[in-house]
């Protein structure tokens, strides 16, 4: 019965503080710091619990769970990654031509574009970065590819690879 006591002698002293500052009696801090005190002691005071063990079952679950979120975009296939797009192919006389765009959601770093045969490899060009809403790059190389009969029907393939691991085929024939 004395903690019920208390509580109404300090809910009777909180009123008497307001109506004092209501007055003008008292500067603002002055006020806020007795009521604040008046109200510390109004609220019941929690006893000091257990300790508790920690639980290992519960982290490696926890782990579980976030390293499941953080896999399912790469089971969706939702991950950002860059893509590309060459149109407007040309072949006339030594000089190749096209255009290259990003298509996919993220920036393509260290691009490099290889025209591919069955005679090997030869380097066309290197950017350093192609972002999703940049304008089509134009590409243009001189190339000598030997004489126009020896050309015929063979296949060539522009490769377009990048640091993110992807890697690009568009085949031609000049």
């Amino acid at each position: 019965m004395s903690g019920v006591k208390n509580s109404e002698k300090i809910i009777e002293l909180i009123q008497q503080l307001d109506t004092a500052y209501e007055k003008g009696l008292m500067s603002p801090d002055e006020y806020r710091t007795l009521r604040h005190g008046l109200e510390l002691r109004l609220t019941p005071t929690k006893r000091a619990g257990k300790k508790r063990k920690f639980k290992w079952q519960y982290a490696l679950i926890a782990i579980i769970i976030v390293v499941a979120l953080a896999t399912v975009p790469f089971f969706l296939g939702e991950t950002s990654k860059p893509n590309f797009e060459i149109s407007n192919v040309k072949f006339e006389q030594t000089t190749l031509s096209f255009d290259l765009k990003n298509t996919g959601t993220a920036e393509a770093t260290n691009v490099e574009l290889i025209l591919r045969s069955s005679e090997g490899d030869i380097p066309i060009h290197v950017i350093d970065s192609i972002k999703p809403e940049d304008p089509p790059t134009n590409i243009n190389k001189g190339i000598n590819l030997g004489e126009n009969q020896e050309l015929y029907g063979v296949q060539f393939n522009i490769v377009v690879t990048c640091r993110e691991g992807i890697t690009y085929f568009y085949p031609f024939r000049p």
